[in-house]
C-alpha cells in the first residue's frame, strides 16, 4: 500500500466517522432542541387559547404569560420528534 492509497482510506474512514458522528449525535441533538423550543411556544400559545375561551380555569396561569400544561407540551413534543423522525 503506497502513500496515495493509505492517505485515501485514511480521508474515507474520516469521512465516514464524520458522518456517522453527525447522523446519529449530532443531527438528533438538534432536533430536539429545535422541537423543545417548537413546542414550548405552541403550548404557551394554546395556553393563551385555552383562557380566552375558559379564563376562569386558567386565569392563575395566564398571568405572567409564560406557563403551559405539561400534556400539552408532551404531545407537541412528541409529535415534532415524529415529523423529524426520532420516534416511532
Amino acid at each position: 500500500m503506497n502513500k496515495k492509497q493509505l492517505s485515501l482510506l485514511i480521508i474515507t474512514l474520516f469521512i465516514l466517522l464524520g458522518g456517522t458522528f453527525y447522523w446519529f449525535q449530532w443531527r438528533p441533538t438538534q432536533i430536539k432542541k429545535n422541537c423543545y423550543a417548537e413546542a414550548k411556544e405552541k403550548a404557551i400559545s394554546l395556553l393563551g387559547k385555552k383562557v380566552a375561551d375558559e379564563p376562569s380555569q386558567y386565569s392563575d396561569m395566564a398571568k405572567t404569560g409564560n406557563y403551559f400544561l405539561k400534556d400539552d407540551f408532551q404531545f407537541l413534543y412528541q409529535n415534532c420528534l415524529r415529523a423529524h423522525g426520532l420516534e416511532k
